[in-house]
C-alpha cells in the first residue's frame, strides 16, 4: 500500500478471474482501498443516475452471430481517423490513482498491449505528456473546463 497526499493506493498487481461485471466489482473491493472504491463505484447524492444507467446497460445484448461467412475474421476496426487492433476503448476516467499507484499509466500499458483507443481525463493522477513518453498508445484528451 503506497499513500501519496494522504490518499492510500494499492500496489497489488495479479490476475482476477471476472466472470460478469458484478464480479469485478467484488473483487476490486478486495483490491482497492475504501475511500478509492467509494469513489469510484460510487454516484452522486441517491445513485439515481448510477441506476438507471445499470438499468439500460443491462437491456443491451450482444447477439453471436455464429456459422456466418467469416472467412478472415478481424478484431481490427478504426476511430476517429485511427486505425485500432481492437474496438476496445477508454472513456476518461478521473484519478485512477485511487485504484492504484500506476494510475493511467498501467491502464494506457494494457490498451497500448490490447491495440485500443484511450481518452484521458483533465483530473488524471498521471500527467499526460509523461504518460505518452512512457507508453505509446493512441490516445484522446477530455478537458473540463
Amino acid at each position: 500500500m503506497t499513500t501519496i497526499n494522504g490518499y492510500e493506493q494499492s500496489d497489488r498487481e495479479e490476475k482476477l478471474d471476472i466472470l460478469n461485471l458484478p464480479s469485478l466489482e467484488a473483487e476490486a473491493k478486495k483490491i482497492i482501498p475504501k475511500g478509492g472504491f467509494g469513489y469510484i463505484s460510487g454516484g452522486s447524492e441517491d445513485e439515481w443516475t448510477l441506476h438507471e444507467n445499470t438499468t439500460a446497460f443491462n437491456h443491451v445484448q450482444i447477439i453471436p452471430r455464429a456459422l456466418t461467412d467469416m472467412e478472415q475474421p478481424t478484431t481490427s476496426t478504426s476511430a476517429f481517423g485511427i486505425k485500432l487492433k481492437t474496438p476496445i476503448m477508454m472513456a476518461p476516467a478521473t484519478a485512477q490513482g485511487l485504484a492504484h499507484s500506476r494510475g493511467e499509466e498501467a491502464t494506457a500499458e494494457g490498451l497500448a498491449q490490447a491495440g485500443g483507443l484511450m481518452a484521458q481525463s483533465t483530473y488524471s493522477s498521471t500527467s499526460m505528456l509523461i504518460r505518452q513518453q512512457l507508453v505509446k498508445v493512441h490516445h484522446n484528451f477530455s478537458n473540463y473546463i
